[in-house]
């Protein structure tokens, strides 16, 4: 299998709470092959030959966007403060 059909593969059987996070690191640059690793349910996509900083930035995109997910799953569950509470 192919990174494509791998990150298929992947994408059909993991539940959405699991789900895992796919970076491509790969030869090619195109704007097409970025498309296509996207559309196969790649996450993001680093294109060889990779620095330390690219997939630094690969992977403080993916920090921040969880970062993000988790403060607005805090954000919309009502919170109660002690003045609403009954006696």
């Amino acid at each position: 299998m192919d990174g494509f059909q791998t990150t298929e593969q992947i994408r059909s059987t993991s539940q959405d709470l699991r789900r895992p996070w796919i970076i491509a690191l790969t030869a090619n640059a195109l704007w097409y092959d970025r498309f296509r690793c996207i559309e196969s349910g790649m996450n993001d996509f680093v294109s060889k030959p990779a620095k330390k900083e690219d997939i630094r930035e690969a992977l403080m995109r993916y920090l921040t966007r969880n970062s993000a997910t988790a403060t607005k799953n805090n954000n919309q569950q009502p919170h109660q403060s002690h003045q609403s509470r009954p006696s």
